[in-house]
């Protein structure tokens, strides 16, 4: 007699507005398992509580930090529904906050997720084709940040993981420095079913799209040979975009759109204790760069943190638009603060000595020792009333 497959379930929260590839990878490993699976996506679909009540298996993504508290909410409507349903959650800010929603909300975090419900051992393969099939289709996304609004968007890894150690930034937490380098094959596989499916954009959503000199501009080179009508953006670090500028400009004969960098803020004192590879004179270049090649970049910034005060912040934003970047950054930029979470690089640091840190449920808060500093970034965040912000995809 021909068992019946395990059924699963899988839960999207948030994912930039993007189409959640977490979730799609999950489902093409519990397939690959045997399973079937159904993909909701809450953060565009709406829940049917009868898909909750007849699904005795059930995962839920927390691919970001924003999509913590989503997470916990829907795991408080599956255990209502369905209290005997086997729950797990799962992506990279499940796997960061692991000790706190463990302890906190007797949730399994596997670190085989496909296995905690098959029984069955599986392999992390970074070159999986994520489950695209099981998701609405591209139109239903729209690129954040209003900077693609004309064309059908598609969100396409290269990578997993990042080579670099930015202190703040939750993928060296995970990764710690280590890349995994998708296949150009697999790649290119699914370019063919992103354009197949009404694509006209990749937006390359790689923390780092240059880890190396020629693992990507392989990819941009196939891709732009096999569908030279394609746009695409990526993201790379300002010291990454100077130093291998002709192949990023390059990148502009064939489709690039723009670049996102994040320069975070024209201060030594913040970019050491970032790790962010470069220095404030770089920015003049960049500049330069941006002036005389005629190269898109959408620069991003953290304008708040606990080692510059109010005359240091306007100073530095004066001198970004002294050397011409101030008209190129969108303005909510001018509201971004540092994010401190459990598993932050800098606790513990000399950086943060001194510091005043109040623990939250997933990180902690800090207080500026110039009360002018975070009275200032009240009343911009008041003023602003939000907006998207982000430098990539992860945090």
């Amino acid at each position: 007699m021909k068992e019946t497959p395990v059924s699963v379930l899988v839960l999207s929260t948030y994912e930039a507005y993007l189409q959640p590839l977490t979730a799609a990878k999950l489902s093409r490993q519990l397939k690959q398992s045997g399973c079937e699976v159904r993909v909701v996506d809450c953060f565009v679909q709406s829940l049917d509580t009868k898909l909750v009540k007849n699904f005795d298996n059930i995962a839920i993504s927390v691919p970001l930090s924003d999509s913590i508290t989503t997470a916990i909410k829907l795991l408080d409507v599956v255990r209502e529904l369905n209290p005997k349903a086997k729950v797990a959650l799962f992506g990279a800010h499940a796997i960061l906050n692991k000790v706190e929603l463990e302890t906190q909300y007797s949730v399994a975090i596997p670190s085989d997720v496909a296995g905690f419900f098959t029984g069955l051992k599986t392999v992390n393969d970074h070159n999986i084709i994520p489950d695209r099939e099981s998701l609405l289709g591209f139109k239903h996304y729209v690129y954040p940040g209003g900077l693609i609004n004309d064309k059908v968007v598609a969100n396409i890894e290269t990578t997993e993981g990042c080579r670099f150690k930015c202190t703040h930034c939750s993928v060296f937490s995970l990764a710690k420095g280590k890349v995994l380098y998708k296949k150009l094959e697999c790649v290119m596989e699914e370019i063919a079913f992103a354009v197949e499916n009404g694509a006209e954009h990749i937006s390359f959503t790689d923390p780092e799209f240059m880890n190396n000199a020629t693992h990507t501009p392989a990819i941009i080179d196939a891709m732009y040979r096999s569908y030279p009508q394609l746009t695409f953006d990526v993201i790379t670090r300002v010291d990454r975009l100077l130093r291998y500028k002709d192949a990023f400009i390059a990148f502009f004969d064939k489709g690039c759109r723009f670049i996102t960098t994040a320069i975070e803020f024209p201060d030594d004192k913040v970019l050491k204790a970032l790790q962010k590879g470069y220095r404030t004179k770089d920015l003049g270049a960049l500049a330069e760069l941006i002036k005389t090649t005629g190269i898109v970049v959408n620069p991003t910034l953290i304008t708040f943190t606990p080692w510059v005060d109010k005359a240091t912040i306007l100073a530095g934003e004066q001198y970004l638009a002294e050397i011409g970047l101030t008209e190129i950054i969108d303005p909510v930029q001018s509201t971004t603060r540092l994010m401190l979470t459990k598993d932050s690089n800098l606790l513990g640091t000399p950086h943060l000595e001194g510091i005043e840190l109040s623990e939250t449920e997933f990180g902690y808060d800090w207080c500026h020792p110039d009360q002018e500093v975070d009275e200032l970034y009240r009343q911009r965040v008041s003023a602003m009333g939000g907006g998207f912000n982000r430098c990539c995809v992860r945090c």
